[in-house]
């Protein structure tokens, strides 16, 4: 009966474990600040007036 207790105990502490490891996996942060989150960076066109 303990020892069936201890392994519910250890089996509760991996997959908490795991679960943090997979949720922290994951990175929010948006580098390139679009907004979209895609980590490339944003191309913004570059407009050449007229040389008259």
């Amino acid at each position: 009966m303990e020892s069936d207790f201890i392994t519910i105990i250890f089996s509760a502490v991996l997959s908490l474990g795991g679960v943090w490891a997979l949720v922290s996996g994951f990175d929010d942060d948006d580098n390139d600040q679009d907004g979209g989150g895609t980590g490339s960076p944003v191309l913004t066109p570059s407009y050449i007036g007229s040389p008259a």
